[in-house]
């Protein structure tokens, strides 16, 4: 699910828009489709807010099944634009973001990624 929101942050980046709802969707063992959803309270295109908004989603359903397959969206898409950023946070993530994404473009998407999506080599054994 990480991996899927940092994905649609990198695509709203580019496409110069942003969410004001992230989308989550679970589909359960018995192949149920669960969808839910979150305002925003500040529109943005990062990856790791869209990321927060869905894991508090998930943590929110009381799931007595397995789940198949997540999916995270983004809704109510806005062009880039007004209003600037009001913290100098705001700014540092956006400058952050756009690093990120010149990486990916010159090296792949496989050249840098968070630490929770990071795959260790097997253990050789002796």
């Amino acid at each position: 699910m990480h991996s899927q929101a940092l994905r649609v942050g990198r695509r709203l980046r580019q496409a110069g828009r942003k969410t004001s709802v992230v989308q989550l969707k679970l589909k359960l063992a018995d192949f149920t489709l669960l969808t839910r959803q979150t305002t925003l309270h500040e529109p943005t295109d990062d990856g790791q807010a869209i990321y927060r908004a869905a894991s508090a989603l998930l943590l929110a359903e009381k799931l007595k099944q397995k789940v198949r397959l997540t999916g995270v969206s983004a809704q109510r898409l806005l062009s880039h634009g007004g209003q600037l950023p009001l913290f100098d946070s705001d700014r540092r993530t956006s400058r952050l973001d756009a690093a990120l994404d010149r990486i990916h473009d010159k090296f792949g998407s496989a050249a840098l990624t968070t630490a929770d999506l990071h795959e260790t080599p097997a253990k050789k054994r002796e």
